[in-house]
């Protein structure tokens, strides 16, 4: 279970890594919480300690199909399960590659970022792409690959200019926080713009 992206997941995610109906999936769930190895945040919610899910982790890395089969399957249900609940899976997934990264893993993040970018063009959230972008950007330029910071920093700002744009010609702001234009200080999109 330590596939799923995210801080905590619910019985439905481990269903899918465990390929059983979701009652089995739960009750395994709790014959574990009972052995005191996932935590229960909220109702229905469980999250194993960060050690846990890196001993998991590791663990997995020497059985890389069986890793990414048990990642489609969770994918593939978070896609079924949650659609339209994108800002909360994004958010979730950039906790988790932050998390990952700041453990010396940030490689192993650029496929949960692109998971994010699917996810918001699906959800035609463009305030919500920034942000992946943004995050992706400040990745890639960590891992050194400054071409693609550059490009995913510009597009970006390309939408970003797009909704401003766009709030500017209605007179109106965007209800949505996700969908309006946010401000315009990255850090990572100076630095490679300086050539640094």
């Amino acid at each position: 279970m330590s596939v799923i992206p995210g801080v905590d997941f619910a019985a439905s995610a481990a269903a899918a890594v465990l390929e059983s109906w979701e009652a089995s999936a739960e009750d395994i769930l709790e014959s574990l919480v009972d052995m005191a190895l996932p935590e229960t945040p909220a109702a229905g919610r469980y999250a194993f300690h960060d050690l846990i899910r890196l001993f998991a982790r590791e663990y997995l890395a020497a059985e890389p199909d069986a890793r990414d089969a048990a990642l489609d399957r969770v994918l593939g249900a978070r896609a079924a399960n949650q659609l339209g609940d994108v800002p909360r899976e994004v958010h979730s997934t950039i906790l988790l590659a932050e998390k990952m990264a700041a453990r010396g893993k940030a490689a192993e993040t650029l496929e949960l970022y692109e998971r994010c970018l699917l996810l918001t063009d699906q959800a035609d959230d463009p305030g919500m792409r920034v942000w992946a972008l943004v995050h992706n950007g400040d990745t890639l330029r960590e891992l050194g690959e400054a071409e693609r910071a550059r490009n995913a920093y510009e597009e970006a700002l390309e939408i970003n200019e797009s909704l401003t744009r766009r709030s500017a010609c209605t007179g109106r702001r965007s209800r949505s926080p996700t969908n309006r234009a946010i401000p315009v200080s990255w850090p990572g999109y100076r630095r490679i713009c300086a050539g640094r």
